[in-house]
This record gives C-alpha cells, structure tokens and sequence, in this order.
C-alpha cells in the first residue's frame, strides 16, 4: 500500500501538526520511533540506519525511507557522522504533537454527570 502523502507549500517551513501526524499515521514509523525512544538515542549519539533496521526487522531501505519522513516531520533528528547518518528522537517535535493534543483535551466539554 502506497503511503500518500500531499507535500507541504514551503518545504522549509516548520511541519504543520497534520505533517506529524501524518508521519505518526504508519505502523512502522511508530515501531522506529518507540525503539529509538527506547534505545536512548540522543543528539550527537544517535543510531544510524543499519542499526534500526537491524532492530526493527526492516530493510535498510525501508528504514531510511521511514526516518526521512520521520525527520521531515521534525520526529527525529538527523545528522552526518563520518559517512553514516545517524538518527535521534526530536524531542520538540514530539512535544509538539503532546502540546497540540493536551489543548485539544483541555478545550473539549467535559461530560456531564
């Protein structure tokens, strides 16, 4: 299955909150993000494609794919070290996802007893 997704009007803007929650709206993005949450990832010591791959049982290709998406979305931090790409989760983009939900919640009527 395809994963469609409508590209943004200015690519360098900052991704919208439907650009994450597009990128969040597909079972392996998920898988790779939890595992990289998990892994203790972090800027300047980040995981790189072959690593996740490995761990997530997805092909290298399919990972980089995934983490390009991830990253256009702000999910995930991206960076060159030496000649492999490394990845870390992005913690203000997923901030913003948790930010954008909890004002949601706090605008929604409460139910009535």
């Amino acid at each position: 299955m395809s994963d469609h997704r409508e590209p943004r009007q200015h690519p360098r803007d900052e991704p919208t909150v439907a650009d994450r929650f597009r990128a969040l709206a597909n079972a392996d993005r998920l898988l790779i993000l939890e595992h990289l949450t998990q892994s203790g990832a972090r800027p300047g010591f980040g995981l790189s494609t072959t690593d996740i791959a490995s761990a997530t049982g997805l092909s290298r290709f399919a990972a980089a794919r995934h983490l390009e998406t991830l990253a256009a979305a702000e999910l995930v931090a991206a960076w060159r070290d030496g000649t492999t790409r490394r990845f870390a989760p992005a913690r203000e983009g997923i901030l913003a996802v948790e930010d954008w939900l909890l004002d949601l919640v706090d605008r929604a009527p409460q139910p009535t007893p």
